[in-house]
């Protein structure tokens, strides 16, 4: 029985040991925390602004996309726009490129067409 106490008590002795060991940490880490403080101690609102700042930013990026978005979208509908007048190039399985005509062609094409019919009718019109 007396070495159950003795054993007991050697272990109530580690136990408290490793407790004031831990106390001293805690303290070290508690005065380190108050120093901090002590030479910050506008902290609180420096990170209330900075957390404001961080809100104004992430609500400006979704602006900026949701801004990109349809400037995406705006110059997809002036490519078409442009492709659809001046025509384009197209590529086909075999790397031949080929010319697709766009209004403007057409256009040209109808103006050599009726220049050249009107021509045609004049010059029936003044041999006859």
């Amino acid at each position: 029985m007396k070495d159950e106490i003795k054993a007991t008590f050697e272990s109530l002795v580690d136990i408290a040991s490793e407790y004031k060991k831990k106390i001293s940490i805690v303290d070290h880490k508690l005065s380190e925390f108050e120093n901090f403080y002590s030479k910050y101690p506008d902290i609180d609102e420096n990170l209330e602004e900075i957390s404001n700042f961080i809100g104004k930013v992430a609500e400006n990026v979704e602006k900026s996309n949701v801004s990109l978005i349809a400037l995406n979208k705006r110059k997809k509908e002036i490519d078409d726009i442009h492709r659809e007048i001046f025509g384009y190039q197209q590529t086909n399985e075999d790397d031949e490129i080929t010319k697709v005509e766009g209004l403007k062609d057409e256009l040209e094409k109808s103006y050599q067409k009726i220049t050249s019919d009107i021509k045609s009718m004049l010059g029936n019109h003044l041999w006859q």
